[in-house]
């Protein structure tokens, strides 16, 4: 069976597919103050009321608007379920082009909607209007790009700023009142919000429908569609489950996918205190951007050059920093850290943190989560050259060598001291390639070896001029870099081109 979570700001909603069809769903208050534990056990809860065992769900997929609480929930599936969620975000395949202004702005439940809404009520085009704590209206065009929408606030929020700002006005509960003219206090304030909220729709779709065209379709979802829909005949479809069913399709389109790329990977970016850990936000960007989950671990030295909200802008996710922080939901943050992690990277690495790590001394958030994890560890040292070139430093590198652990540089370069020498901790590119070699390990081409030759031939034809042409070069090391990524030992050779050595 699959477990689907929808993490909203307002209310979690689970729901368990057994073979494509729904079986049951629940919706729960979002709490960020609660820990995993604590949402682990009412999960098993509903779930054993409905007669499901923990052992059923074999699989998971997650979208959340809520970034705290992924690393909470990643945690309850992996502690009661025994399975680690498909987490849609950036790399995820769902079929859906976004042309957005900013394509990372829209939230993961605006995509799954557009992707359940294409896939079971399609051909587009079509508007979703999904009614929870806000009301957003989405437009798919005929061609079924994701184009945008509108956001208005939702009738829970616009009943609750009412009352809270009227003081005579007492709550009522949202339903159809028994006519448009209030005879009552309480069916007028029923009336002004059902019914406003109905032209509010109808507004909307209307001038959606001006640019989508005619024969727009309108699919309603969310906690109050039934009640809207039935006032209005704007609405075509209402599917309160559209997330759920979402999140479904995009799983489907994910499952069996193979991973020897950073789509979907979970690494632990470990940040020590060095003048490098600028460098270490450019990373963590593009590790990102290339779709991996990031957890950022920050040491309290790195803190004081690049702060945690600098990480979790770029990433989407929270940064760590304090070994005892709690507010994370998991009880061990960093033996959960460790578990989920596919790799951990620690760059910049200063020679405090390679000796703590070496030694096996736990003394802060990011030696724990080394310490405590089986996925593979990535060194990539920044230091002083002296310092690089200690006896000490050498010493320690060479144990965690012999350990497994990949060292990647330093390069020979200016330093901030304005020194030249090797500690220059190595480019972002590099560390990024040699990531992706060590987690295509274990990929279909592993102990394979592959030769490839890339760029254009130049014959002279005298000192000063030769017979070329034009290859760039550019596909040979692009299979070259594809064939690392899945394992094998690659030969590259190549003419003159401009391109970086993967």
């Amino acid at each position: 069976m699959l477990l689907a979570l929808d993490v909203g700001n307002t209310n979690v909603t689970v729901g368990v597919f057994d073979n494509g069809s729904l079986r049951a769903t629940w919706r729960f208050s979002t709490d960020v103050g609660k820990l995993a534990d604590e949402y682990g056990v009412l999960m098993t809860s509903l779930l054993t009321h409905e007669g499901i065992e923990m052992s059923d769900i074999s699989e998971a997929v997650m979208g959340s608007v809520v970034p705290d609480l992924d690393p909470v929930f990643e945690a309850v599936c992996n502690r009661y379920f025994g399975v680690r969620p498909l987490v849609v975000g950036t790399g995820v395949r769902t079929g859906l082009r976004i042309v957005y202004d900013s394509p990372r702005d829209v939230g993961v439940d605006r995509v799954a909607d557009a992707v359940a809404a294409i896939h079971l009520y399609g051909p587009p085009p079509m508007v979703i209007v999904d009614m929870g704590t806000g009301t957003v209206f989405d437009g798919i065009s005929k061609e079924g790009d994701y184009l945008g929408g509108a956001i208005a606030p939702g009738l829970g929020i616009a009943t609750e700023a009412l009352f809270q700002r009227a003081a005579k006005l007492h709550r009522v509960e949202l339903v159809r009142p028994k006519s448009a003219i209030g005879r009552n206090t309480g069916e007028a304030v029923q009336s002004g919000i059902v019914f406003g909220f109905v032209g509010l729709v109808e507004g909307i779709v209307g001038r959606f429908k001006q640019e989508l065209g005619p024969d727009t379709k309108v699919i309603g979802t969310g906690g109050y569609a039934d009640l809207i829909a039935r006032e209005t005949d704007v609405i075509d479809e209402v599917n309160v489950d559209l997330t759920l069913e979402g999140l479904r399709i995009i799983f489907d389109m994910n499952r069996g996918r193979e991973m020897y790329n950073l789509t979907d990977r979970n690494v632990v970016l470990g940040v020590s205190g060095s003048v490098a850990a600028y460098k270490a936000a450019d990373l963590a960007s593009k590790l990102t951007q290339a779709g991996a989950r990031l957890d950022v671990v920050l040491t309290p030295a790195a803190a004081r050059f690049v702060t945690p909200l600098t990480f979790q802008s770029v990433t989407g996710r929270r940064a760590y920093v304090d070994m005892f922080d709690t507010a994370s939901g998991a009880s061990e943050l960093h033996v959960e850290l460790a578990r989920r992690a596919h790799a951990v990277l620690v760059a910049p690495a200063t020679a405090t943190t390679i000796a703590r790590i070496a030694l096996g001394l736990a003394e802060d958030m990011l030696s724990l989560t080394a310490l405590a994890t089986r996925a593979p560890i990535i060194i990539c040292p920044a230091m002083d050259p002296h310092m690089f070139e200690h006896e000490a430093t050498q010493g320690h590198l060479e144990a965690l060598r012999r350990r497994g652990v990949d060292v990647v540089g330093p390069e020979v370069g200016r330093l901030a001291s304005g020194h030249s020498g090797r500690g220059r901790m190595s480019e972002v590119d590099t560390i990024m390639g040699a990531l992706r070699y060590v987690l295509g390990r274990d990929g279909d081409l592993a102990e394979k070896k592959v030769v490839v030759s890339a760029g254009g031939t130049q014959e002279p034809v005298d000192p000063v001029r030769y017979v070329g042409n034009y290859s760039s070069g550019k596909m040979g090391y692009a299979l070259a870099e594809a064939a690392r990524d899945r394992g094998a030992q690659v030969a590259l050779v190549s003419g003159p081109v401009a391109w970086p050595v993967p």
